[in-house]
């Protein structure tokens, strides 16, 4: 297949786009570079070093005869340069990564809440509208999020997108009714992720696209095989308090000797993936596509979930590493339950990698191999939800610890 992969030199879209190459496909990346302008503005690069998105595709070249095309397109701005890049190209399924991506991030400050809107809304509109005229039948695979669930905790297990319910008539009969499961989002950026999901649902029923969306939890782990076949191939880790993922911090402060920050009680239940898991499932989906006129198929794209101190306590039994209780600049709730059915990448065979089978290789291979690269003073998350919780939450003078005032 020709597959076009947006935003695919990002952290997911980057080993995706190898995984994919590597199967045989003629890949295009379409990405207007916006992550590594991020870097830029907050002053922070990547635990692992990366080079240009040139270079990577050549040295993949290179290693392996095969070639991965790179389009410079912002695809929130630049419309109709995409929808002609669509009539020339002709792509037989497209995977849509390119959206901000950090809950943090896009809750910094009132600039960050609108660009995080301005650019993944625009961009998943201007997809699908540029879908629909130029009358390309090709199937959209979105990476979504388990955050539009929400952590509140219901007692039930989270179904794949849909929940049947039972509404009463006026006649006082019970009628049947799948609906989407009711969004919950816990910052701008889930929310994002939210209105992806009605723009989906509407294109599916009005124009007949066919949509894949994928409800991915937090993703581990740096390589893949392919990103193993050359030094220069390298995915990017992050760990600063914006981008980084608790997994992720918590590996590089075990690996620099600083203290796993968790933040509240720990008590916060999360939805985790390889990103190994995490290509393959992109995979299974492109092979598994939705016929026209079916509404949009949904997975849970998630192998496991864990509570944060937990997950503290695992990597400190392994790695030594003491462990620091700090206040939450998020606003949920202390503790959450998280149970999720993921049994539809199950059946088409996904066999997980376990946090507990590649953690310790992923803190020697990558954390304590980069840890010189660290700068301390980004590790501790800042980035708090409200002005409220802001007052509250304050980094002291060395970087080292985040401490309550007031």
């Amino acid at each position: 297949m020709k597959i076009a992969v947006l935003g695919g030199d990002g952290f997911v879209g980057w080993p995706t786009s190898l995984h994919l190459s590597d199967q045989g496909h003629d890949v295009h990346i379409v990405d207007n570079l916006s992550r590594r302008w991020i870097d830029t503005e907050l002053g922070v690069q990547s635990l692992t070093p990366m080079d240009s998105i040139q270079e990577r595709t050549r040295i993949w070249h290179q290693e392996t005869g095969r070639k991965i095309h790179f389009h410079l397109i912002d695809l929130a701005r630049d419309y109709e340069v995409f929808k002609q890049w669509l009539v020339r190209e002709k792509p037989d399924a497209i995977i849509h990564f390119a959206e901000q991506r950090a809950a943090p991030y896009s809750m910094k400050t009132d600039r960050h809440k609108n660009y995080t809107v301005n650019n993944n809304v625009n961009a998943t509109h201007n997809v699908l509208n540029a879908l629909v005229e130029t009358g390309l039948d090709a199937h959209l695979v979105h990476l979504g999020t388990m955050g539009v669930y929400g952590y509140s905790t219901i007692g039930a297990a989270i179904p794949e997108g849909y929940l049947p319910v039972g509404i009463e008539t006026l006649e006082g009969d019970t009628v049947n009714q799948e609906i989407l499961y009711p969004a919950n989002p816990g910052s701008i950026y889930h929310m994002t992720k939210c209105l992806d999901q009605l723009l989906f649902q509407f294109y599916a029923k009005n124009d007949g696209l066919r949509v894949t969306d994928l409800h991915q939890g937090i993703v581990w782990g740096t390589h893949t095989e392919q990103t193993r076949k050359h030094d220069q191939l390298i995915n990017r880790f992050d760990y600063d308090g914006d981008y980084g993922t608790v997994l992720n911090r918590f590996l590089i402060q075990a690996a620099i000797d600083y203290p796993l920050t968790v933040h509240g009680t720990g008590g916060q239940t999360r939805a985790f993936i390889h990103i190994q898991d995490s290509v393959r499932c992109i995979e299974l989906a492109l092979n598994n596509p939705p016929k026209a006129g079916d509404k949009v198929k949904i997975f849970n794209q998630m192998t496991e979930t864990h509570r944060v101190r937990d997950l503290a306590e695992m990597i400190a039994r392994k790695t030594g590493a003491k462990i620091a209780y700090l206040p939450n600049p998020r606003k949920e709730a202390a503790e959450n339950d998280l149970v999720v059915r993921n049994e539809q990448f199950l059946a088409l065979g996904l066999d997980p990698i376990t946090l507990e089978e590649g953690l310790l290789d992923e803190v020697v291979e990558v954390a304590r191999k980069y840890a010189y690269r660290v700068d301390r003073s980004r590790v501790p998350a800042v980035s708090a939800w409200t002005k409220d919780i802001a007052k509250t939450v304050e980094k002291d003078p060395e970087g080292t610890r985040l401490k309550s005032v007031g």
